[in-house]
């Protein structure tokens, strides 16, 4: 899918906030790590996707686990948002969000790994 002008709102929030979000929405009484609430209408090329809300308490424990930053751990939980508000769903599609999931972090990755130079003279 080719996206133009795309837009969404990031909610950072405490776990009291998500948990609270996730009753209210899902009707689930727990806290999670993220949420995303597309905005109703099919993913398009352009126009504003829906609504990410992000536990920075739980990233940050997530990202002990798994030992590595938490800026790591959000931007894992910005592109599970980001696909939930494109239309995936892992609990059905077979792992197609899966893999999106991991070739997109795979990129972001390459993308800001400090970059070799050789030595200056």
């Amino acid at each position: 899918m080719e996206l133009g002008s795309t837009s969404c709102c990031i909610l950072f929030c405490d776990d009291r906030e998500i948990e609270s979000l996730n009753l209210r929405f899902l009707r689930k009484p727990h806290s999670t790590d993220v949420l995303s609430f597309p905005d109703g209408e099919p993913a398009s090329e352009e126009g504003y996707l829906g609504d990410i809300a992000i536990s920075v308490d739980t990233a940050k424990r997530q990202a002990m686990r798994r030992n590595h930053s938490v800026e790591d751990e959000i931007h894992r939980l910005v592109i599970h948002g980001f696909l939930h508000l494109l239309g995936f769903d892992h609990e059905i599609d077979k792992g197609e969000m899966s893999q999106r999931e991991i070739s997109l972090r795979k990129g972001w990755i390459q993308y800001h790994r400090p970059q070799s130079h050789g030595a200056e003279l």
